[in-house]
């Protein structure tokens, strides 16, 4: 038998470019440390000095050189991960690979017995649960947790049966049980087709020996990369993963294809990877340190850079057998699954001396047969394919929420399931074939005090009686039945989540090895950086809601949850509720049907009162009823109207004029003759022209030069409209939507507490206001504007109408949707016409530079007919009855989900008469769809006159045109989703945002 060395680690500066402290100075060519030389006019405290800063700033440029490849190298083989794990270590490039010799952790001093205790002997004695006997975890900790443990382990360890000094898996956390241990097996689970994996198929085997929850996660990994590779395709960053062009011939073709199918496919499962880190690193270590149950957003990541040294990355890894038992978490098993591996175990081995004796070939062979070779023929836990491959969603929900209730099994002595009495005495059979140290050794190599005596391993009296029994001093006490013997670690938060027992608590911890592959990324203000809602809501996006306690907590049991939320006072940020049925979506596209859809009370439009409570965070007691689409709508048309009086027109255009000059202070000089500048249409002028407009006519907590003391920017207040605006009015990706949720309830929280302040001001400022005389107001036109929206809110406030509700009910969502949608359609108008209309754009310069009033009509026509064709809008109704609706061929049964897609109304020619064309002289109630619910944009003069004056201050930009290259433009993908929406992106392209983000512009001076 080869000797196992011990396990592999450098020192974390013995890497490549390394050499000791008197080395060359890569700057002088002398040595680091050369002494001055004698005479030097420098005095002895001055040498000294300078020696210490020359030393100083050598070890700071030999650190530099270190770090030159500290990460990677660029190019191939080390781009992507390897399948059998090979190249991880930038130094030994086998280290770790699969097929590998465990290393050896800890030497063994002790002298033992050739003639140790039968290890059949052991396990029924020590570790076998009694009938009966079943102890649950202290903590409530849930089976699913145990099963995530499943899939660490067995992506880590995969012991040869040939040679047990053997791992056939490699020592990285690179999901093996999913995309296989070496390149033949990750050959069986691919589909060879845009990076895609076999559909609810994974490449191990040995998980069907497990219960149904086990293979449950591994189809979630699966169904979460093939979302991961349709999202990377559809937004195609700098178009890494664009299609080839079919005019290449068939062979150039066919290679561009296989290298873009390879590109998805490493580029998916580096970020499945990503995130299956993340799961262990937070919502795995943070049960396991008890940290769940606290605030706290601590974690124990070695990828986070610290004030101190950087923990050492690819330097690789070689697991020890050590640690392989250190895993076998067996009495962990519930009750439930116990049952299941009793009946799973007794149809493949019907005889009872084969289940219960000797481990053998025969054994295993029986089990590697009951497995079907190709991953997407096997099933598991009696679930049956579906004719596209995959399972039910039902199905799989059901089997997930099982396991979320499911208690899992205590650590300590008697608990492992008989069922598994083969699998342990395999265990304690190779620990002897390879020599493995003692309990004792293992304790001292990590710093323990050795056991004396047996009542220090367990206070059982009768488990430390079997223990003297069996080896007659603790110093002879092997490791792996030392460490299932142990006493379990009392419950203690934060501390002892896990409650494990004491030398395997202390040695878990001990293994966080950097990984070169891994990204330390999380967002601690969801679930305190907890990750596992990402994984279910993209596997089951329909079967749970965004805030189930199911997606986000699972490896706690609910009933455990549910204590820690109410102590740290966050139900309403979770739902308990155990799965949802949605009623199906039905797309109406027929002119008449959407007609008679927005005007009957039959269908109902979204209510966003449940989710603007969330927003307040407080009780809402003083506020009357609020919160359907008609209440909604008839609350903004009332402010629009009061605030927007016609007869002040000059005024508003004065306002405007003035607002409008911001294009140039904001604009940067990028060239030089003709001078051109350029400016962020998005963020400098279309976010902050509604905002600034609607701050002269209410009372908004604004900062400004006037008012240094207001609570928000313009930029910040924008920022939290749009947040408010998602959470109320738009239907978004279930993890998007509750991530803007989590974000938004503090900001706007803390919006509406200072518009509050604002509103009850009120009354005070309107006594002083109308204590001015009108010559005062005609010096300064803006006084004129802003009595509008101060009655406005007088009238409120006189009628019995509170402070809260005011702000909250009447302001803050029509404030939301008026600033959004101002932003978005200017955006699109414009993006049209710099685009696809440019045609049109030498007229509109002419149009805009005039200052006739009949222009504004023709402007406005323009505007309607490029979002008409450029827009992004639908509308989302629920029907209250059973009801028959011309056009529709199918009755809408009460509880189904209309989705109205505006391009389906916009691009037909029964609503538009060649609708390619731009005709402005459609009628203006011919674009009624965007005016409708939430959207609504365009139905008031207030609205409209926004959008022109907007519009005419960019079409007098001279020369204006979109900067060159993606900068230029405004970043949509296709979601994919029921509502057919563009949805936009952020500036990484990483996230959808709920309007546009930027889109620069050139002009010149």
């Amino acid at each position: 038998m080869p000797l196992l060395c011990r396990r592999l680690r450098r020192p974390r500066h013995a890497q490549v470019g390394d050499y000791p402290q008197s080395a060359v100075d890569p700057m002088t060519h002398k040595p680091a440390d050369e002494p001055q030389a004698p005479g030097s006019d420098n005095p002895p405290d001055a040498r000294q000095t300078g020696q210490q800063q020359k030393k100083g700033l050598t070890d700071d440029r030999r650190l530099d050189l270190e770090n030159v490849v500290r990460t990677s190298f660029f190019g191939e083989p080390y781009r992507y991960r390897q399948a059998d794990g090979s190249y991880n270590s930038l130094y030994n490039p086998s280290l770790g690979k699969a097929g590998s010799s465990y290393s050896r952790s800890v030497q063994p001093t002790a002298w033992q017995p050739s003639a140790l205790p039968e290890p059949q002997l052991i396990f029924d004695t020590l570790l076998s649960r009694e009938d009966g006997g079943f102890k649950p975890h202290p903590n409530g900790i849930s089976s699913v947790f145990f099963y995530l443990a499943t899939i660490i382990i067995h992506d880590i360890f995969r012991t040869s049966h040939d040679d047990p000094s053997v791992s056939l898996t490699s020592s990285y956390l690179d999901l093996a049980p999913l995309y296989g241990a070496n390149q033949d097996e990750q050959n069986t689970i691919r589909t060879f087709k845009n990076g895609k994996l076999k559909p609810d198929s994974f490449c191990e085997k040995r998980t069907h020996g497990f219960p149904p929850g086990v293979n449950c996660l591994l189809v979630f990994f699966n169904r979460y990369h093939n979302w991961v590779v349709e999202r990377l395709a559809m937004i195609n960053e700098r178009n890494r993963f664009s299609q080839p062009s079919r005019t290449q011939d068939s062979n150039t073709r066919k290679r561009a294809l296989e290298n873009l199918d390879n590109d998805l496919f490493q580029t998916g499962r580096l970020i499945v990877c990503g995130l299956y880190v993340n799961m262990i690193l937070h919502d795995y270590l943070r049960v396991i340190l008890g940290l769940n149950q606290t605030a706290s957003t601590w974690s124990l990541d070695p990828r986070m850079d610290t004030d101190t040294e950087k923990i050492p990355r690819a330097g690789g890894n070689q697991c020890s057998f050590e640690f392989n038992l250190l895993y076998r978490w067996h009495s962990a098993i519930s009750e439930r699954d116990e049952r299941w591996l009793d009946a799973h175990l007794e149809s493949l081995l019907r005889d009872l001396k084969d289940r219960m004796g000797a481990p053998d070939s025969h054994s295993f062979a029986t089990f590697e047969q009951s497995v079907a070779s190709e991953p997407e023929r096997r099933t598991f836990g009696g679930l049956t394919r579906e004719p596209d491959g995959r399972y039910s969603d039902s199905d799989l929900a059901r089997i997930w929420v099982e396991s979320v209730e499911d208690a899992a099994g205590a650590f300590g002595p008697n608990n492992i399931p008989r069922a598994l009495r083969m699998i342990e005495v395999i265990g304690i059979n190779h620990a002897r074939a390879l020599r493995v140290a003692t309990l004792n050794d293992f304790r001292e190599y990590f710093g323990l005090l050795p056991y004396t005596c047996f009542e220090h391993i367990t206070s059982d009296p009768a488990v430390a009686q079997r223990l003297q029994a069996l080896y007659g001093q603790p110093d002879m006490v092997e490791l792996y039945p030392g460490l299932l013997s142990e006493d379990a670690k009392p419950l203690m938060i934060p501390g002892s989540g896990l409650c494990a027992p004491y030398t395997l608590s202390r040695a878990i911890l001990s293994d966080a090895i950097m990984n070169r592959y891994h990204e330390a990324a999380s967002d601690v203000l969801v679930d305190d950086g907890c990750v596992f809602h990402k994984l279910v809501l993209r596997a089951l996006p329909t079967a749970f809601s965004p805030s189930s306690i199911y997606a986000h907590l699972p490896l706690v049991m609910p009933t455990t949850n549910r204590t820690i939320v109410e102590r740290l006072q966050r139900e309403s940020r979770y739902s308990f509720d155990r799965t949802r049925t949605l009623s199906p979506q039905v797309h109406i596209s027929s002119p008449l049907a959407v007609k008679e859809i927005l005007q009957s009370d039959a269908f109902a439009g979204d209510s966003w009162r449940h989710q603007l409570t969330y927003l307040m965070g407080k009780p809402n007691h003083q506020m009357g009823l609020y919160g359907d689409a008609t209440d909604f709508e008839q609350r903004r048309a009332r402010l629009e109207k009061t605030i927007f009086c016609p007869s002040l027109e000059k005024e508003f255009r004065d306002l405007f004029s003035q607002l409008s000059r911001c294009i140039y202070p904001e604009a940067e000089k990028i060239g030089e003759l003709p001078q051109t500048l350029q400016i962020d249409l998005v963020a400098c002028f279309a976010n902050a022209i509604p905002i600034n407009f609607v701050g002269h006519l209410l009372p908004l907590p604004l900062k400004s030069q006037v008012d240094v003391d207001g609570a928000h920017t313009p930029d910040d207040l924008h920022s939290a409209l749009v947040s408010i605006f998602a959470v109320l009015f738009l239907r978004l990706d279930p993890v998007l939507s509750y991530n803007i949720r989590i974000a938004a309830q503090p900001i706007a929280a803390s919006v509406g507490d200072n518009l509050e302040i604002e509103i009850s001001n009120v009354p005070a400022i309107m006594l002083l206001l109308d204590d001015e005389d009108h010559q005062s107001e005609s010096r300064d036109p803006e006084k004129k504007l802003k009595k509008l929206g101060y009655e406005f809110i007088r009238k409120l406030l006189v009628a019995g109408v509170s402070v809260c509700q005011v702000a909250w009910v009447d302001v803050i969502p029509a404030l939301a949707a008026f600033v959004v949608n101002q932003s978005r359609m200017l955006c699109q108008v414009v993006d049209y016409y710099l685009g696809p209309g440019i045609e049109y754009w030498p007229l509109l310069q002419n149009l805009a530079a005039s200052d006739e009033h009949g222009h504004d009509d023709m402007l406005l026509h323009y505007a309607l007919e490029a979002i008409r064709l450029n827009g992004n809008y639908s509308v989302f109704k629920t029907v209250n009855r059973d009801s028959d609706v011309e056009g529709h061929p199918q009755t809408l049964k009460v509880g189904d989900k209309l989705v109205i897609k505006y391009s389906d109304l916009a691009f037909n020619a029964e609503v538009y008469p060649r609708p390619n064309d731009i005709l402005v002289t459609r009628p203006l109630d011919s674009y009624h769809f965007v005016g409708y619910g939430p959207n609504q944009a365009l139905a008031s003069p207030l609205s409209r006159f926004v959008l022109v004056s907007m519009f005419r201050a960019v079409a007098r930009l001279k020369n204006v045109r979109k900067a060159p290259g993606p900068q230029g433009e405004i970043k949509t993908v296709d979601d994919g989703d029921a509502a057919g929406l563009d949805r936009y992106m952020d500036v990484f392209w990483r996230e959808f945002s709920p309007s546009p983000v930027n889109m620069k512009l050139h002009f010149d001076a």
